[in-house]
């Protein structure tokens, strides 16, 4: 039993034809799936007269647009139920939208969490340099930020060419946006935009991540 689509091309001729495998593809839940599986799911754990038909049709909708996966789908209306409990007590579309938001908002401050500590500094330059009221910034002028912050931070900085080297990683994944600008004989740089939450940004420059 495998997931390898390739991996008969690796057998003698004679035992493929005496295997007799057969293929089956499993194909991800659709909206209409999803929404049959979260119906269980409420049926056994939720009070269905404080939920909305609306709200189970949003999480599947939301699930089935992603991966299909049923277990994103019962994460984010477990999401959603928590924060219809700290609220109205009741499930709506605006519970769903606003767990999608916290879910989002909890992966990114758990990627932040796992940065390098050199990483988590560069990034919070970036942020500190977006802070100032600028829509973009340079690697120059962030790196003079990122300096500022190892000083204080008492960490020795690195050179401004790993230092550029670390906001490619951060646009890799994410945290920042950063595409590269040639200005000719004087070489290239990298023009920084925002990304993040404004929420997540607050709690990175106060030190709370």
């Amino acid at each position: 039993l495998t997931n390898r689509l390739d991996w008969d091309k690796t057998l003698d001729p004679r035992i493929l034809s005496f295997l007799k495998k057969t293929d089956i593809l499993f194909e991800p839940y659709d909206a209409l799936d999803l929404l049959e599986i979260l119906k269980l799911r409420m049926e056994k754990a939720l009070d269905k007269r404080k939920v909305d038909l609306a709200a189970l049709k949003k999480v599947a909708a939301l699930a089935s647009r992603e991966t299909g996966d049923a277990r994103k789908a019962v994460e984010l209306l477990a999401k959603a139920v928590t924060v219809a409990e700290e609220t109205t007590g009741r499930l709506t579309e605006l519970e769903v939208d606003i767990a999608e938001q916290r879910l989002e908002i909890d992966k990114t401050v758990a990627l932040i969490r796992a940065l390098a500590v050199q990483q988590k500094l560069a990034l919070q330059a970036c942020c500190k340099s977006l802070s100032k009221g600028f829509k973009r910034v340079s690697t120059g002028q962030t790196y003079e930020v990122y300096s500022g912050i190892c000083d204080k931070e008492q960490v020795r900085p690195l050179t401004q060419r790993r230092f550029s080297d670390i906001i490619g990683f951060l646009d890799l994944y994410g945290l920042i946006n950063a595409s590269v600008i040639s200005k000719g004989r004087y070489g290239s740089t990298r023009d920084i935009s925002g990304s993040l939450n404004l929420e997540v940004v607050n709690h990175l420059l106060e030190g709370k991540i």
